[in-house]
């Protein structure tokens, strides 16, 4: 009896096993940095201003070309970026007859924005986002997840993401706001010193 309760055990965790490492492999996202080029099959992430991680502005173009019939796509865009600041963006796709993709999500550092893409798979889906939270140094990822439609041979989608610095005044300018600062609560300081002398 004990024997026939391990060999199920052992059979559940085998099924168990199976199961996770065929979930995890589907889920694999293909990643794609910043810096591939758009050679009009596969993807691409490129800056198009800004070249340098430590511009103030930075713009960029992503995409990929989906191949083939009912096809699954799962598209990560990685990016670092040396300033905190927030980014902006947006995403479209659109028809183009029996070539039809179905978005159905797009995380942005983990978070879902799905409930804002709008349209359909035969018109075109969109997407506009603003006020992200960039982190400095830290790895942004736009995951696009979604599949082809069961008539489609190859289509595409972009989206630009731009990444604005957040202003952060210079060391002399926090001197001139401290000095300001200290002046004014002088002022303050003699102005009631001499009220209660009088």
């Amino acid at each position: 009896m004990l024997m026939a309760i391990k060999r199920t055990l052992a059979g559940f965790a085998a099924v168990a096993v199976a199961a996770l490492a065929l979930s995890s492999a589907a889920q694999a996202a293909t990643v794609v940095p910043v810096g591939t080029p758009d050679t009009g099959t596969g993807e691409f992430f490129t800056i198009k201003s800004g070249q340098s991680s430590t511009s103030p502005v930075i713009n960029s173009t992503f995409g990929a070309y989906v191949s083939g019939p009912s096809t699954a796509f799962d598209y990560q865009f990685d990016f670092t970026i040396d300033n905190s600041g927030v980014g902006s963006g947006n995403l479209s796709y659109s028809a183009n007859g029996s070539n039809q993709l179905t978005f159905s999500d797009v995380l942005i550092n983990g978070t879902s924005y799905k409930s804002s893409i709008f349209g359909s798979s035969t018109t075109g889906f969109g997407l506009f986002v603003n006020n992200i939270a960039i982190t400095s140094g830290a790895l942004n990822t736009i995951e696009i997840i979604g599949q082809s439609s069961s008539g489609n041979v190859s289509t595409g989608f972009s989206g630009n993401a731009n990444f604005t610095l957040t202003a952060v005044p210079e060391p002399a300018s926090w001197a001139m706001m401290i000095g300001g600062m200290g002046l004014i609560g002088g002022v303050l300081r003699r102005r009631n010193t001499a009220l209660r002398l009088a």
